[in-house]
């Protein structure tokens, strides 16, 4: 298995795990009745935790293949991101602007902003199925 494809298994591995408990520990309610500041302080462990995820992650992918971390890309690598970016964050743009239109239905901050967060995770996590497909050539 090359880094690259390491990499994206980590980072799909580390958005499941923190947004997925995130999402798990809210029951799913996207609906939040939680404040602004409380929601923000969430959002902060919760990012702080996904870097040290991707940060270990990442570590152990490229001390586990250390030619391929220093490796260039090369076109096939270039073509798989760039193919996995274009459906991820046309998936993430979707998403978020169907949450913004929640706002239009009398959605609070807090609720706009977890759908958004929402659409964010599933686009990422669509973009690194992406790769791992690609890689695996599954697609």
């Amino acid at each position: 298995m090359s880094f690259r494809e390491k990499s994206a298994w980590v980072c799909m591995v580390g958005l499941l795990a923190v947004y997925g408990y995130y999402f798990v520990d809210s029951g799913f309610r996207i609906r939040d009745t939680t404040s602004g500041d409380a929601f923000m302080m969430t959002q902060l462990g919760l990012m702080i935790s996904i870097v040290v995820v991707m940060i270990v992650g990442h570590i152990i992918a490229a001390v586990s293949s250390p030619k391929g971390a220093d490796a260039q890309c090369d076109e096939r690598d270039v073509l798989i991101a760039a193919k996995a970016g274009a459906l991820g964050g046309n998936i993430a743009i979707g998403g978020a602007l169907l949450a913004a239109a929640t706002a239009f239905r009398g959605a609070n901050g807090v609720e706009v902003g977890n759908w958004v967060i929402l659409a964010v995770v599933v686009g990422e996590l669509v973009r690194y199925g992406m790769q791992i497909a690609k890689y695996r050539h599954w697609l």
